[in-house]
């Protein structure tokens, strides 16, 4: 096991400096205030609508909630990644494009007799784009051309530690780190025979800051002889968790540095610089800071582990606080966000087939982003589904792989705006100590 935990530290020391890097552009929302905000869930709770407030498992933690960590028992490794595919359209035209990230690397560790603690890295925002736009005058004349560009993002280190009351009431507690670098460019292009200079306006973020979250969860259990009969035994069958979870809106730390330059362009494609303005500074007021959201959300799951599980999050946004070195707020003052989905497996234990043993999952989302344009708010939905493929062990069928699809839109086309029309793909990895690999050998 010490072999395990070394190795998983030396890939998350490799695989941190690029968590954030995508492969192609991203949405063209990211290039607003936070920018595109990821999902902070994994792949099982991707597949049922993204619910975490209220979801718990015996293997899997959300990290959406700290106080979830309290019900796993078992060393897991977690690992996951995602694939998307988004079609960008408005009134006159519609492009595509492809990207792939990591989506989150973490482990879960039972370091007391009711108490958990988890660590997992992630990112929490991604910032790449690629913004075209054209101007023309009156006469239908080309006069200059304006291009935006971003790319980085903003990491998430997450460590929670949960513990467990009467075996019933979890309680987590967790810290966030949040780093990373932000590229942000703006050129406007005029044509060379308009003797005008063009301009190049670069903006570099790094963030470096903490923040702080508390969840807590609640078992009801029941009865295994007939629904609605209470057991006072926690290792029930049924159950009913009620979740509640905080997470603490911040400004966070920033660096910027920003450089402006006029230039004209040669014949040979070279550039002719004939000024340029830089500073640098640090501020801990809102004009030197990026703010975060501060959010509370409640849940609720209905489950029997051997079979099917239900349940729903409600999550509100308040966004007072989210601003961005102190630039106009796109984002209104409160959203929200509702969660549904759920399980079933036709026969976790005595299955013989690999599909009786599988975990089929299901779920809806909608979600306000916050962000409003021309008087428009920036809603997204999306029908999600998928399977949590059976492994050889029969006594532990939530472990192994997981993928999950997520269908949906984000924007509309009204006022001439941008529909993202999105399919994502994600896959993740659960590893056990019962894995065989794990288990002491009876014999020498």
């Amino acid at each position: 096991m010490k072999k395990i935990i070394l190795l998983f530290s030396a890939v998350c020391l490799n695989i941190l400096p690029s968590l954030a890097q995508k492969l192609s552009f991203g949405s063209p929302y990211s290039a607003f205030g936070l920018g595109d905000i990821q999902s902070q869930t994994n792949g099982m709770q991707r597949a049922i609508g993204n619910i975490g407030v209220g979801f718990s498992d015996r293997l899997e933690t959300s990290w959406a909630n700290p106080a979830s960590s309290g019900w796993v028992r078992r060393t897991v490794f977690h690992m996951g990644m995602s694939g998307n595919w988004s079609q960008y359209a408005n009134s006159s035209t519609a492009i595509t494009q492809n990207q792939f990230n990591l989506a989150h690397l973490g482990i879960t560790l039972p370091v007391a007799k009711k108490g958990t603690f988890s660590a997992v890295i992630l990112p929490y925002t991604q910032n790449t784009y690629n913004i075209r736009n054209e101007i023309f005058d009156s006469s239908g004349n080309f006069s200059y051309r304006e291009l935006y560009a971003g790319d980085g993002g903003i990491n998430k280190v997450q460590a929670q530690y949960a513990h467990v009351f009467k075996n019933r009431l979890s309680i987590g507690l967790a810290g966030s780190y949040l780093f990373g670098p932000i590229f942000r460019e703006q050129f406007v292009i005029f044509p060379d025979t308009s003797g005008a200079f063009n301009l190049r306006l670069s903006d570099q973020y790094r963030v470096s800051d903490y923040s702080f979250s508390a969840g807590a969860q609640y078992r009801i259990f029941w009865g295994d002889t007939s629904w609605g009969k209470w057991s006072k035994e926690a290792n029930s069958l049924h159950s009913t968790t009620i979740g509640v979870k905080y997470d603490q809106g911040r400004s966070l730390q920033t660096t910027r540095e920003y450089l402006a330059v006029r230039y004209t362009t040669t014949t040979l494609g070279g550039t002719n610089v004939k000024d340029t303005l830089q500073f640098r500074y640090t501020q801990k007021d809102s004009s030197g800071t990026i703010g975060t959201p501060t959010s509370l959300g409640f849940g609720l799951v209905f489950e029997d582990f051997r079979h099917w599980m239900v349940g729903a999050d409600f999550v509100k946004y308040d966004w007072s606080n989210a601003s961005f070195f102190g630039g106009n707020s796109i984002y209104q003052s409160q959203s929200y966000g509702v969660h549904l989905g759920g399980y079933y497996i036709p026969n976790a234990f005595k299955g013989e087939s690999f599909w009786e043993r599988s975990t089929y999952r299901g779920g809806f989302r909608m979600f306000q982003t916050g962000m409003q344009f021309r008087g428009v708010n920036i809603n997204e939905w999306a029908v999600t589904m998928g399977m949590t493929f059976a492994n050889r062990q029969k006594n532990n069928p939530l472990s192994g792989v997981t993928w999950a699809l997520e269908m949906g839109q984000r924007g509309t086309i009204q006022s001439n705006l941008i529909r993202d029309r999105f399919v994502q793909l994600s896959l993740s990895f659960n590893l056990t100590d019962r894995f065989p690999w794990f288990v002491p050998s009876k014999y020498d």
